[in-house]
């Protein structure tokens, strides 16, 4: 179990937050002006999407404060996740990039242009704690 305010959980959280804020300077670049390779979005989307189930993982493992005490209970800390932000997460984590390539036609593409958005939910989330 890993403690909310162990060094590995602040390093963690660090680096979510490196990721998230690089996701919000440069998805927007990328809807907006298109000026970054597909090698580069493929890449970085792989990286993105890695830290952002990595963090799923975390939450589901990280013992949450309840009553005084940490809840080192797994299955109450899964139902507060669920409660609260793992729907965020769980999409934040969806690789938009490569839905993107499937659905480039249309009206149908720029629906998935937009929802590459979906990544910045993770700065809100972060912006919370």
């Amino acid at each position: 179990m890993i403690l909310p305010d162990s060094k590995f959980r602040q390093l963690w959280d660090f680096i979510v937050l490196v990721v998230a804020v690089y996701s919000g300077i440069t998805i927007p670049l990328i809807i907006i002006f298109n000026i970054f390779s597909d090698l580069f979005c493929d890449i970085s989307g792989w990286i993105i999407t890695a830290v952002f189930l990595g963090d799923i993982i975390v939450k589901f493992n990280t013992a949450i404060p309840g009553r005084g005490k940490l809840i080192l209970n797994r299955k109450e800390i899964a139902k507060k996740y669920l409660s609260s932000w793992f729907i965020i997460d769980l999409l934040a984590s969806v690789p938009m990039c490569f839905v993107s390539k499937f659905f480039t036609v249309g009206r149908l593409g720029k629906i998935v242009g937009i929802l590459r958005l979906n990544r910045l939910l993770k700065l809100l989330r972060i912006s919370k704690s």
